[in-house]
């Protein structure tokens, strides 16, 4: 008797398994479409409930509790530093001396007046202070000078 139904259970595994081959992956889509709770109901059945865990030898499972607790300490260390080094904390000093930021803007050259970086003035407004400031500057030399009219401004036909 008992030979007889191990027999048929071989049978029955081995058409199963060959079944599952041809038809498994359209079988286990259709399964989880239709019936997605005993789709997962079988897949919870097929994890076992205890999976023991064991040494298989290793050198970890030789040292004593003071060995270990030792290791951890030095893997320990070796994080921090390894950590300080990655911030820039324990970094080398070559040269003591702070140098100044990169300037954003180029100063003017000395006796110049200031200007911006960045001036929000169109070319054409930019192009009228530029004129009237190089007018009012002959006009200053001039009177300086003890003359009426600027230099540079053109002579009239008439007086040609």
């Amino acid at each position: 008797m008992y030979y007889a139904r191990r027999r048929l259970n071989e049978d029955f595994l081995a058409r199963f398994h060959a079944h599952f081959l041809e038809h498994g992956d359209e079988a286990i889509a259709r399964a989880a479409n239709e019936s997605p709770s005993t789709y997962l109901k079988c897949l919870v059945q097929l994890v076992p409930r205890e999976l023991p865990v064991e040494h298989a030898g290793s050198i970890i499972s030789k040292l004593s509790d003071e060995q270990l607790a030792a290791m951890i300490t030095e893997l320990d260390k070796q994080i921090q530093e390894a950590l300080a080094i990655a911030n820039g904390e324990n970094a080398k000093v070559i040269n003591a001396q702070a140098e100044p930021a990169a300037k954003e803007w180029i100063a003017p050259a000395l006796g110049a007046p200031y200007r911006k970086a960045h001036p929000r003035s169109s070319p054409r407004e930019l192009e009228y202070a530029r004129e009237y400031a190089r007018k009012r500057r002959a006009a200053l030399k001039a009177k300086k000078a003890g003359l009426q009219e600027p230099p540079n401004e053109p002579a009239s036909e008439s007086d040609v």
